[in-house]
Formats: C-alpha cells, sequence, structure tokens
C-alpha cells in the first residue's frame, strides 16, 4: 500500500491550503455521510442562508429565497475513489439517481462493478484535472 505521501505532493497542497487526511479503515460509511451532508449544505447554501438569518435581513418569503440546488440525477464527481470515495458515489447514485466521473489513479473494480449494476451510461475513470498556472500559484 502507498503512503499518501507518495501519491500526492503534500507541501504543495499544504501552501494551497489544502488538507489530505487518511482514515485507517474506519468510520467509513460516517465520513462519507459527513461529505454527503456537505455536499447537500453546499447545494442548499446552508450557511449563506443561515447568515442571511442571523444578520436580520430576512424580510419576508420570496419563491426562490435561498431554494440552492435540485441534486436529483446530476452529475457527480469525485477525486479518489477509496473506501470512503466508493462509500459516497453508491449514496449519491443509490439516494439521488446520481451520474459518477471519478478520478483515482488506480481503478476501482469494485467501483465501476457497482457503477454497471445501475446502468449509469457516464462514467470517466480519468476525470481532467487541471494544475494551476504559474500566475495562480501560491507561495509559502
Amino acid at each position: 500500500m502507498l503512503c499518501s505521501s507518495q501519491l500526492y505532493n503534500t507541501t504543495e497542497m499544504c501552501c494551497m491550503l489544502i488538507l489530505l487526511m487518511y482514515n485507517a479503515g474506519v468510520l467509513t460509511e460516517t465520513t462519507a455521510e459527513l461529505a454527503l451532508s456537505l455536499t447537500f449544505a453546499a447545494a442548499r447554501r446552508i450557511v449563506e442562508a443561515d447568515k442571511f438569518m442571523r444578520g436580520g435581513q430576512y424580510k419576508g418569503w420570496l419563491p426562490n429565497l435561498f431554494v440552492g440546488n435540485l441534486l436529483q440525477r446530476k452529475t457527480v464527481g469525485i477525486v479518489g475513489a477509496g473506501r470512503i470515495g466508493a462509500a459516497y458515489a453508491r449514496m449519491m447514485m443509490e439516494g439521488h439517481k446520481c451520474n459518477l466521473v471519478y478520478f483515482d489513479p488506480y481503478p476501482n473494480k469494485f467501483l465501476e462493478d457497482y457503477v454497471d449494476h445501475y446502468n449509469k451510461v457516464h462514467l470517466l475513470r480519468h476525470l481532467l484535472l487541471h494544475p494551476a498556472n504559474d500566475t495562480q500559484k501560491q507561495t509559502c
């Protein structure tokens, strides 16, 4: 098994304030559910709506006030298709009928078979990830 520092440039990730964590085989479903709740919070604009309400800006009902985006039948992209990524993918595919796009240095045979079982048409194992160009890189 490869250590995360062998797969990713952890020094560069730290400079860009990207957190890389490893979960040692426990709490897979729990962590995937947490990721799912963060997905819902982002899609439904929960933090923005909370600040709006606490700031006293609410003046009455509006039909599209913080409605957010529907996740049903959308395409979800996952970077890292290990235990947690695969569990998250299953939750999104089963519960919300999402299509799946994922990137991982190694194919996840179980996840690909699972996707085939659910007859998902759009599965891209090699998602194009674009590194930041020189003008976007942060210096440490």
